[in-house]
């Protein structure tokens, strides 16, 4: 029996260490025994019940969470707190969940100002901004497309007026540094600087007056780490050095599915900085993409306590072997999220976003390329026998496996990719893919903008040679920052430039509202980045109906893998907007593909 009717419930609040014997118990607090006040406090993320001590304990910052809750049931609780400090803490915990559930209420599309900002918001970016103005650490995942880049900037305005020299430091990938600048000087009227360049270059920067804004790459905040285990020992980059002296009050963290390995040492050095940081705020549309170690590491660095351990996490929500959630475990761990994560489906707060359509053209292969592609295909069958009849986890014989079959799906967008040995593959293989392109290009889609995706970029530089005629230019990974907006300002503004050659490196952070039409010649293993890639269209902004053309040849490998991964794109759908995260990969699964 974890209670008795007619007594009282007693709830040990603690900070995050669920351990009865542990020393940093901040009180007590006692209310009316019922059944419903039980299944209440069952449902917060860590509430335990403790047969020796008989009594309950939950996290501290769940405090505002079960008074909210017990209101919402019409459960009248006499709160005794035996000091008051829990009692303050309590109630500005509950006055700002009472705060985010009303915000996160608002999904309308009405432009609003708020005076700070240089911009004109829908109504449920405002809200964000309210919200996030009040919190200290967040992880904003709203969908691609739907303005985060401008909620971050708007929410650090809002934190200026109660304190005017807060200083802030932004974390982006390379690719978008100037994308940034351009924004934070569009939208405010704050000072910024972005530090890139060689060393001599950015001591000159960082010695000037710090602005409003800093702008800085992930890469330049590693942390070297040297030797294994105890015998480790971690460096700190310069910049790194230099930043930490700075004592910056924000840190906005884009793209954080940067730090999506906490062991890396991009994500040490990251971590170094928020973790002395009072408000940080990580941006990601996909915070979860393969794995939920990704999503407990971006968290980690954004709040490094606000979940246990690794391995308490993993034993609490996780099916280790299958490298997916436990199904019944979804529930508390959405609740835990809640109080840092904030998540709004794309159809319910884009509601005025022109429809997205996708359209899937397939095509078969024949003669050498039938022929190359089936050759591969069996040395793939050899090389993965034993794999499958041995105790190898799922998740990790498909992380190896995919491997493998990428030469498979550099054959099905152009043989010429498959690097063999010389003279194996023949300039005269032809592409079905690029021959559809040429085709679309001179009927349906003539005089329009076109967007081109492959992941290689040794397409791209096959395409530019067959597709010049077009006008066309390219966005990759290669790409220095300035070489990348000049490419982008031309697409949106040139009539000429009708294409544009895009890699998923290349594409992360941008906008290409000027076209309305993708062309997807390949797709990556993962369709949580395919729908980044098509977001690069379909956002706000857009004002015409987007098309996704999605080439298949049919019956091959990219075909079948493609249907088998939706089941994983089905895990932060499930985690964040309800329902369970349906079913795992399995090796029946890996044989189909093999077929």
């Amino acid at each position: 029996m974890e209670t008795v009717p007619g007594t009282k419930i007693t709830i040990e609040v603690r900070g995050n260490h669920m351990n009865p014997h542990d020393e940093k118990t901040f009180t007590s607090l006692y209310f009316p025994y019922s059944s419903e006040t039980v299944s209440i406090i069952k449902s917060l993320s860590y509430a335990r019940w403790f047969p020796d001590s008989k009594c309950w304990m939950i996290l501290q910052d769940e405090l505002g969470k079960l008074r909210c809750k017990l209101e919402k049931h019409s459960i009248s609780a006499d709160f005794l707190y035996e000091n008051k400090f829990l009692e303050e803490t309590a109630e500005r915990l509950y006055q700002l969940d009472k705060k985010r559930n009303s915000l996160l209420a608002e999904t309308g599309q009405e432009r609003v100002k708020i005076p700070e900002i240089n911009a004109d918001l829908y109504s449920y970016q405002a809200a964000d901004i309210e919200l996030f103005s009040s919190m200290n650490k967040i992880l904003n995942a709203n969908p691609m497309g739907a303005g985060k880049t401008l909620e971050a900037i708007g929410t650090i305005l809002v934190k200026k007026r109660t304190n005017p020299e807060l200083k802030t430091l932004a974390v982006v990938p390379s690719s978008v540094l100037y994308e940034w600048e351009k924004q934070i000087r569009e939208y405010t009227n704050e000072s910024v600087i972005v530090i890139r360049g060689p060393k001599e270059r950015r001591q000159k920067l960082y010695a000037e007056k710090t602005p409003a804004f800093t702008i800085i790459s992930h890469d330049l905040l590693r942390m070297r780490v040297s030797g294994r285990g105890k015998n480790s020992s971690k460096e700190q980059s310069w910049d790194l050095q230099v930043l930490l002296d700075k004592h910056f009050d924000a840190v906005i963290l884009d793209e954080a599915t940067a730090v999506k390995n906490y062991k890396a040492q991009r994500s040490r050095g990251i971590k170094e900085l928020t973790a002395k940081t009072p408000f940080v705020m990580g941006l990601s549309g996909t915070p979860l993409m393969n794995h939920p170690k990704e999503l407990y590491s971006i968290i980690q660095t954004i709040s490094p306590n606000y979940f246990p351990w690794w391995q308490i996490f993993e034993a609490s929500y996780l099916n280790p072997m299958a490298g997916s959630f436990i199904p019944g475990r979804l529930e508390k761990l959405r609740e835990r999220l809640s109080g840092i994560m904030i998540h709004r489906p794309k159809e319910v707060i884009l509601k005025d976003l022109p429809p997205l359509i996708n359209i899937h053209r397939y095509l078969t292969m024949e003669g050498e390329q039938l022929k190359l592609y089936e050759k591969t295909l069996k040395d793939i069958k050899i090389y993965f026998g034993n794999s499958l009849e041995d105790s190898t986890p799922v998740y990790l014989l498909i992380q190896n496996i995919l491997s493998q079959m990428m030469r498979l799906k550099q054959i099905c967008v152009h043989p010429k990719l498959l690097e063999y040995s010389a003279g194996t593959v023949s300039q005269d293989y032809p592409s079905p893919k690029l021959e559809l392109v040429k085709e679309l290009l001179d009927t349906e889609l003539e005089g329009e903008k076109v967007v081109i995706f492959t992941q290689f970029e040794k397409m791209v530089r096959i395409m530019k040679e067959e597709l010049r005629e077009y006008g066309i230019t390219e966005i990759t990974g290669s790409l220095s920052p300035e070489e990348r907006k000049k490419m982008i300002d031309q697409f949106q503004t040139d009539p000429s430039t009708r294409i544009i050659l895009l890699t998923a490196a290349g594409g992360m952070g941008i906008t290409l509202t000027a076209a309305s039409t993708i062309i997807l010649m390949d797709q990556l293993w993962n369709p949580a980045i395919m729908d980044q890639i098509t977001a690069r269209l379909h956002r706000i902004g857009q004002k015409n109906t987007v098309k996704a053309v999605w080439l298949w040849i049919e019956n091959s490998i990219e075909e079948k893998i493609w249907k088998v991964l939706q089941k994983k794109s089905q895990m932060f759908k499930s985690l964040m907007e309800g329902g369970e995260a349906g079913e795992v990969l399995k090796k029946e699964d890996i044989e189909a593909w093999l077929k």
